[in-house]
């Protein structure tokens, strides 16, 4: 389930620093059509993953499919709520309990 997550991740890597950074950092973000491309390379390399995931599943019999597979979906969503902890207290310089609070 970890690969099936971390795939779709790094394809969006580079774009989610630049929509963080423009959010949080003061910048313009202008690339809204790269950011297109981003989201719709990111659902075709999710939906191919969890396919996938889905047929090894179901070549090993696996009577709980849906669920695993549900979750497979899941985890690029995970991975990037993890990035963005990442990204609020290593590369931001943010600090206190109001930004906490606007930040999440």
């Amino acid at each position: 389930m970890y690969f099936s997550g971390l795939l779709p991740f790094l394809t969006i890597y580079y774009e989610a620093h630049y929509v963080f950074a423009g959010m949080w950092g003061h910048q313009l973000y202008t690339i809204f059509d790269i950011l297109l491309f981003a989201l719709v390379l990111l659902i075709i390399v999710a939906s191919f993953t969890s396919m996938a995931s889905l047929y090894f599943q179901l070549k090993r019999e696996d009577h709980r499919w849906w669920w695993r597979t549900f979750i497979n979906g899941g985890m690029t969503g995970l991975f990037i709520y993890a990035y963005s902890f990442y990204y609020f207290f290593k590369q931001s310089g943010m600090s206190g309990v109001v930004q906490y609070s606007f930040f999440f």
